[in-house]
């Protein structure tokens, strides 16, 4: 049988969600998230993404790709409206969606507000990798998603870095290649975000607490130390210029 691990989450207390919502912005445009970010997508590990337009020698679209993303979602967390969703309306929630996946028409005019930063109590669901150790056991590692933002998005108004430097969306269509996204097009970009290893705390250190976008196991006492420093003293994770 597979092993799983199952994070479990302390969820903030409602009154300290507006500074949840400032400490994320924060780390978002931190040194640290550019070069997650920017090894991810080396990685092939993204569906949509921002290319340029006007390729110069030497230009890292991996590099260029990621400070896209995280001036967006930097925006896009200014910009939202917070929510704190209780244990009850969580639980209805996954219970409605558990027999089959809802079937109303998402539309701009449905999310509570047009742009928002969601938490929930509970996880509404896990994201899942498997990975197969040298000893030829499948690890099942589950990741809870625990919070969502989301905002207005069509390819015109994602042009974070200015006019100098327009960009394409494209879209990773699997055996079909990059598609561009048509200039037209619109719709409701929604982040998911996992649980801190620090906000998990009965995962024991040497547990693994995730599969990073190359295939290896990260510990939880490794993810603890590499990938969740305090948002308060930044320290040596320096913001990157807005």
């Amino acid at each position: 049988m597979p092993a799983s691990t199952l994070l479990r989450w302390n969820a903030p207390q409602p009154a300290a969600v507006l500074d949840w919502q400032r400490r994320q912005e924060a780390f978002t445009r931190t040194n640290l998230m550019h070069l997650y970010l920017t090894r991810t997508i080396a990685a092939g590990s993204w569906t949509l993404m921002p290319t340029p337009t006007l390729h110069t020698p030497g230009m890292d679209t991996a590099d260029f790709a990621a400070r896209v993303l995280m001036l967006s979602e930097s925006q896009r967390l200014t910009e939202a409206r917070t929510y704190s969703i209780g244990p009850n309306t969580t639980g209805l929630a996954v219970a409605t969606a558990s027999g089959s996946a809802p079937r109303e028409t998402i539309c701009a005019s449905r999310p509570p507000s047009p742009a928002g930063l969601m938490i929930f109590a509970d996880p509404i669901g896990s994201d899942i990798a498997h990975h197969v150790t040298a000893q030829g056991r499948d690890v099942e590692v589950h990741t809870p998603i625990v919070a969502v933002s989301w905002s207005m998005w069509d390819p015109e108004h994602s042009q974070v870095l200015g006019d100098a430097y327009p960009l394409t969306w494209v879209r990773h269509s699997g055996g079909h290649g990059f598609i561009p996204l048509p200039p037209e097009l619109t719709g409701i970009w929604m982040t998911f975000y996992s649980a801190r290893i620090t906000d998990t705390p009965t995962l024991a250190p040497g547990s693994i607490a995730a599969v990073s976008p190359y295939g290896q196991t990260i510990t939880a006492g490794a993810a603890a130390e590499l990938f969740t420093p305090d948002p308060e003293t930044l320290g040596l994770v320096r913001r990157l210029p807005t």
